[in-house]
């Protein structure tokens, strides 16, 4: 069989960076807070994710259109190398427990595929990323125009790993119901509240889509043993 497994990125791998004095809102002159009340919020993002928007400029210009902000093409330049950076940022920064844990399911002989809702700028630096040297494949919503929870990039990721549901594992932190999506399909769910800083708090509406929930992500190895067990017997043939 081919134990094939699935990672959300956001608070699942990784967390938005903040970089002291280099971010958007410090360019602002406002806070982190307000500029996520209209920057970050779920409307403005599943546009991005959804692939509607193409480039990193064509992004700074709609959040600066959700926040009724009057800027000058110096600005919005400036604004989108504040959030290239940041989002790069990321990616490099991955916490040394993901790391060890992920390489660690590769040596076992997982395969491994990222399934992200993401936009342009959050991918740019993919590739440079020490997470995509571990995955065998990313999938990003932005570019297969398919956001999570709709079973239609879950079946897009089965596909590039030729995997079945049935043998799969989707890891998650339950962000845009993602675990709901992956058990339409068959797959097992685990929600991880590694890097959510609540932990557990407010997942109640989650908690029903998942087979196992950590909080400390070294513990994935173990908890996968028992969602896909040794003696699993596979109905696909090899």
């Amino acid at each position: 069989m081919q134990k094939t497994l699935f990672f959300d990125l956001y608070f699942t791998l990784i967390v938005p960076a903040v970089i002291p004095g280099r971010n958007e809102w410090d360019y602002l002159g406002i806070t982190q807070p307000e500029w996520n009340a209209f920057a970050e919020t779920e409307e403005r993002c599943a546009l991005a994710d959804s692939g509607a928007i193409e480039t990193p400029r064509s992004l700074t210009e709609e959040i600066a259109r959700w926040g009724n902000l009057s800027l000058s093409d110096e600005d919005l330049d400036e604004l989108t190398r504040r959030r290239i950076e940041r989002f790069r940022a990321t990616l490099m920064d991955v916490d040394p427990t993901i790391l060890q844990t992920l390489k660690i399911l590769r040596d076992a002989g997982y395969k491994m595929c990222l399934v992200s809702n993401a936009d342009v700028v959050d991918t740019l630096y993919w590739d440079e990323s020490p997470l995509a040297q571990l995955m065998d494949e990313a999938v990003f919503s932005h570019r297969v125009r398919i956001c999570k929870p709709e079973e239609g990039i879950y079946r897009h990721a089965l596909a590039r790993m030729r995997a079945a549901p049935e043998e799969s594992v989707f890891i998650g932190d339950g962000g845009s119901d993602e675990h709901r999506g992956a058990k339409r399909l068959g797959m097992r769910t685990v929600l991880t509240t590694y890097l959510r800083p609540n932990g557990r708090q407010g997942l109640e509406r989650r908690l029903p889509y998942a087979d196992a929930v950590i909080d400390n992500f070294a513990d994935l190895p173990k908890v996968l043993e028992t969602l896909l067990p040794p003696s699993y017997a596979s109905p696909y043939p090899e």
